[in-house]
């Protein structure tokens, strides 16, 4: 019986293959919810993409980043679970850099969905972000404001989000994150999760993680991968 790949499973054989340096190194911000402060150099395209599994469901997604600029990152996301039936979960946003030293990086990222029925639900992130390197072990967090609505816009809540990633070997990182959202004033959307990523060219990293939803009581897990897809226009 013949089996067939996914898109993205084929992508990542493609650059796991590829040994060259055709593009700066990645700049990931999967698997964790925390996102960095750090942008994808400009003018360069980078792709992410994985499968996570919580509460009995499949999620596969994926987002594509391009840096127009320096200061400057427009992002693209879906939920590739439909493949071949519609995209779903589509999102857009645009991480703008407020400052950057040599171990400082301070980010705010402004992200949309875009849903396409009446009856969708909206919800939006204004979000700033922070990353401290200190020698080497990266810590990143990001807090901000999250809506959401139908007919019109709400507070619905106040991400707190936070990661440390430290290097085993220099092609290997470990990380770990704790997140949630305030909302009336209680700490909701808890969980934590731990993980691994790995540099297997110049241009790609693949990850795993596993994690904990203590609201539910439920294991999720996954992998995936980031890749620097090289310059576009020129």
């Amino acid at each position: 019986m013949l089996m067939h790949a996914h898109p993205s499973m084929l992508l990542v054989a493609l650059l796991v293959t590829s040994g060259t340096a055709l593009a700066s190194p990645p700049t990931p911000d999967r698997p964790t919810l925390t996102d960095r402060a750090s942008l994808v150099a400009q003018g360069e395209l980078e792709t992410e993409a994985g499968v996570s599994i919580a509460e009995g469901t499949t999620s596969i997604p994926a987002l594509l980043k391009y840096a127009p600029t320096g200061r400057t990152e427009a992002r693209l996301g879906a939920d590739l679970r439909h493949f071949g039936q519609g995209v779903t979960g589509l999102s857009a946003g645009a991480k703008i850099s407020l400052f950057h030293d040599s171990a400082i990086q301070v980010s705010t990222l402004l992200e949309s969905a875009l849903p396409f029925g009446s009856a969708d639900v909206w919800h939006g992130e204004a979000l700033a972000l922070l990353d401290i390197d200190a020698d080497g072990v990266i810590l990143s967090a990001n807090t901000g404001l999250e809506f959401s609505g139908i007919d019109g816009l709400a507070l619905a809540g106040v991400p707190l989000r936070g990661s440390i990633a430290a290097p085993l070997r220099t092609e290997l990182v470990i990380f770990g994150e704790l997140s949630s959202v305030v909302r009336a004033g209680s700490f909701t959307d808890v969980l934590g999760d731990a993980g691994l990523r790995l540099r297997v060219t110049s241009i790609a990293y693949l990850d795993t993680f596993i994690g904990y939803i203590p609201a539910t009581s439920t294991p999720f897990f996954g992998a995936g991968f980031t890749a620097n897809l090289g310059r576009i226009g020129g």
